[in-house]
């Protein structure tokens, strides 16, 4: 219900999401086992395209020097580290490593833990299947480890990231893999019924992108 304060990180369980997609084309038989692979895999925890607003708007409200208000700043600057994040993660996707930490956690990636705010939101969901997930930054000022890969993927964007040290964001950690969970969906006159319960901060049309194939949320 309703409440007069902000939820704080780590306070919200999560989201239950239920969507209607009409007119619906496609093998059902085939989409059953595409909902199975996604409740037992998950997803790459990308972004959705309304974090940088119409047309990718959020990303340019600081170009150009006119003054902006805290919410247009906070925005932006959101939108901005949001970029950053999804680029890595991309590149993640395209090597075929986003959902498993590369062994040597001492020197390569950093795992979900309990440092992270929605971690217990993840056991809860998904209990130990959080075990040995991938993390990778959300830009700020910070003193954190970061992995090789990190370094590489982040250090060539040294304006974007020294605007985002320079503006007093601290830094935090993302999960890379996005459980989805409860997934439950039927066919009824051409249209799609779909629900499934995704941790705070994801994105349900993440979601759809790989389930319908279309490009909907993520920046890949």
């Amino acid at each position: 219900s309703r409440h007069r304060k902000k939820l704080c990180r780590g306070e919200l369980a999560g989201n239950r999401f239920g969507l209607v997609v009409r007119e619906f084309v496609g093998d059902p038989a085939g989409f059953a086992e595409r909902c199975a692979k996604l409740a037992s895999e998950g997803v790459p925890n990308y972004f959705g395209t309304q974090r940088f607003g119409r047309g990718g708007g959020n990303l340019r409200l600081l170009v150009g020097g006119r003054p902006l208000d805290r919410e247009q700043r906070s925005m932006a600057y959101s939108a901005l580290r949001s970029a950053l994040f999804n680029n890595y993660l991309k590149q993640r996707v395209v090597d075929g490593f986003w959902n498993q930490c590369d062994g040597d956690s001492r020197a390569g990636d950093v795992p979900l833990s309990d440092r992270d705010g929605d971690i217990e939101a993840y056991r809860r969901l998904c209990g130990n299947a959080v075990q040995d997930r991938p993390t990778g930054p959300l830009w700020g000022a910070g003193r954190g480890r970061l992995s090789p890969a990190e370094t590489a993927v982040f250090g060539a964007f040294p304006e974007v990231t020294a605007l985002l040290n320079a503006a007093g964001l601290k830094r935090h950690r993302r999960s890379l893999w996005l459980p989805v969970t409860d997934v439950q969906h039927s066919l009824q006159d051409g249209c799609l019924h779909l629900s499934f319960t995704l941790p705070p901060g994801a994105f349900a049309t993440t979601v759809l992108d790989v389930l319908l194939s279309c490009r909907v949320g993520n920046a890949a």
